[in-house]
């Protein structure tokens, strides 16, 4: 805030109302059918600040990520591999709230999810003199400063200019392709290929692929918040959901999704907790 006058970083930030003046600070989110825009299975968007925004985005891509469970030889756990690494999109998604032009107000970031692929764009391309090649050398030298200080702070991103390594590492390590940088003077665009298509309304699940079509939205939401997060309660799970229910609205969802087989439970009345079966 200079002289009294918010500026874009607090909006961005901290900031709570956002229309009329502050349309830029938009995430957009779809899940499309096939390899194109033509037909939507999902979509919606949201003005917030940068953390409400960076919530909403995890929490629709763990909604449609599939994402694979295994038992492995002499671990009690399971290990559970999401198609593509959540750290790696969680950087990338961070990045584009981080760096976008805000002072633009038509510029938005969007987030699109496609049977091969997942695409994370924001408004702006990338600031005069930065290339492709050099950020990923990890060259740094960010747009919003203001902003950048303020994400380090809150340990949202680190200093070094690191953050596409990590995500190229990150990827690699997990044995997906290497994602794509594309940047012109409209937006830049990070695209996460997918070693398979996914094909819509299909989660993996300990072992096995189950069909999601004959269940709601919200079930097929509440089964990926659960497979995404070990011996989960009721409670941290209707937090993780795009549109939180009332208590008893989400238990009998938990109670159906048990009878259908889709999930377990563990522990007492008070301290119950749940896990994909």
């Amino acid at each position: 805030m200079d002289s009294n006058i918010l500026n874009n970083a607090a909006v961005v930030l901290f900031g709570t109302q956002f229309e009329p003046h502050y349309y830029q600070c938009l995430l957009k989110v779809a899940r499309f059918k096939g390899l194109d825009k033509h037909e939507f299975i999902d979509s919606g968007r949201l003005h917030g600040n940068i953390f409400t925004l960076l919530e909403y985005g995890m929490s629709f891509v763990r909604k449609h990520l599939p994402i694979a469970a295994r038992i492995e030889p002499g671990k009690m756990e399971r290990v559970e591999t999401p198609i593509i690494p959540f750290n790696a999109i969680r950087e990338g998604l961070i990045n584009a709230l981080c760096h976008k032009d805000y002072n633009s107000l038509s510029g938005d970031i969007g987030l699109a999810i496609y049977d091969d692929r997942m695409e994370i764009t924001n408004h702006g391309g990338l600031a005069p003199g930065v290339t492709v090649e050099r950020i990923k050398a990890g060259f740094s030298n960010p747009r919003n400063k203001i902003l950048a200080g303020a994400c380090y702070k809150f340990c949202l991103i680190e200093n070094w200019g690191r953050g596409i390594q990590e995500i190229i590492k990150t990827c690699m390590n997990a044995g997906d392709p290497e994602p794509e940088f594309l940047s012109d003077a409209v937006e830049f665009k990070v695209i996460f290929r997918f070693p398979r298509n996914i094909g819509p309304g299909i989660i993996s699940l300990i072992g096995h692929e189950t069909t999601l079509e004959n269940l709601t939205p919200i079930e097929q939401e509440i089964i990926s918040v659960v497979s995404s997060n070990k011996n989960i309660s009721a409670k941290e799970i209707n937090l993780k959901l795009l549109k939180p229910l009332h208590n008893r609205t989400i238990r009998r969802y938990l109670e159906n999704l048990k009878k259908l087989g889709f999930i377990g439970s563990k522990g007492t009345t008070r301290s119950t907790t749940y896990y994909t079966t």
